[in-house]
C-alpha cells in the first residue's frame, strides 16, 4: 500500500500549483510511516502472546477496511484522510 499510494501521488501532481501541492503530498505519505513505528514496536510481542497468525489476519483484515475508506475520507475532509493513512500504517504488520 505505501507503493501504490507513492505512485497515486506523483500521478496526481498538478505543475501550475506546485507549492501547496508538494506540502500535501507529503503530508499524505508521511503518516503511513509513522504509523509503522508503534506497530514494529508492539506487533512481536501480540504475536508471541496471541499467535502470528491471529495477527497477521487481523492487521490485513484493519487495512482492507480503512482501504475501503480512504477513497471517501479523502472526498469528506484532508485530515480524516491522513489519519485513515496513521492508522494503515498501524495495521501495516
Amino acid at each position: 500500500m505505501r507503493d501504490n499510494m507513492g505512485i497515486a501521488v506523483v500521478c496526481m501532481v498538478n505543475t501550475t500549483s506546485y507549492t501547496n501541492q508538494v506540502y500535501d503530498n507529503i503530508t499524505i505519505l508521511k503518516p503511513t510511516f509513522y504509523g509503522g513505528i508503534p506497530t514494529v514496536l508492539f506487533s512481536g510481542y501480540f504475536a508471541d502472546k496471541y499467535g502470528p497468525n491471529l495477527v497477521i489476519i487481523l492487521g490485513v483484515s484493519f487495512n482492507v477496511l480503512l482501504s475501503f475508506l480512504a477513497p471517501l475520507t479523502a472526498e469528506w475532509d484532508f485530515y480524516a484522510f491522513v489519519f485513515i493513512r496513521f492508522c494503515m500504517g498501524i495495521a501495516a504488520v
